[in-house]
């Protein structure tokens, strides 16, 4: 049985992302590695909320946040990337 990169999690919303009291994980106990990607024009953690990520083997982990700009506001989309 050999070793592979954990799963990756794509979210992709045409406005808001809202989460209450909820949790958006990518967890290995086996692999390296987890990804979170999440585009929206708007995230909203509410409450007791949170985003992350865990392996046991220490491989790279990333989440990334890519806010989507509207015809207003176009100044306003970025990249987050922890």
């Amino acid at each position: 049985m050999g070793q592979e990169n954990a799963g990756e999690i794509f979210i992709a919303v045409r406005n808001t992302l809202e989460v209450n009291d909820g949790v958006i994980v990518n967890s290995s106990i086996q692999s390296r590695g987890g990804v979170i990607n999440i585009t929206a024009k708007d995230i909203r953690l509410r409450g007791d909320s949170n985003i992350s990520l865990a392996n046991k083997c220490m491989g790279p982990l990333s989440i990334t946040i890519y806010r989507k700009s509207t015809p207003k506001y176009p100044q306003y989309a970025q990249n987050i990337h922890y």
